[in-house]
């Protein structure tokens, strides 16, 4: 945490135990993939750019406030793991 930083912090419960469904997220999407899976762990405070945004699993933020943040592409392979990524081509001598 530094002046003129961000301020995106999360406080997190490691003992919070839930479950994984569709009808308790805040999303438009009516289906989950994990739906029913156990869930340890969770976070109870959200802030961003230093303002609270969610608490308790409830949204507290100020609609519209978020913003598109522009990333250079990734190749898919560099978010996975290291042993999982694709092996280089042999070198040829």
């Amino acid at each position: 945490i530094a002046v003129g930083s961000d301020a995106d912090l999360v406080l997190w419960d490691p003992a919070a135990t839930g479950r994984i469904s569709a009808r308790t997220h805040h999303s438009r999407c009516d289906y989950n993939v994990y739906e029913g899976f156990e869930t340890v762990g969770a976070p109870t405070r959200v802030w961003v750019r230093g303002e609270l945004a969610a608490s308790d699993g409830e949204f507290t933020g100020t609609v519209g406030r978020g913003r598109f943040v522009q990333r250079a592409p990734r190749p898919v392979s560099a978010s996975l793991p290291r042993a999982s990524r694709p092996a280089a081509p042999a070198a040829r001598g």
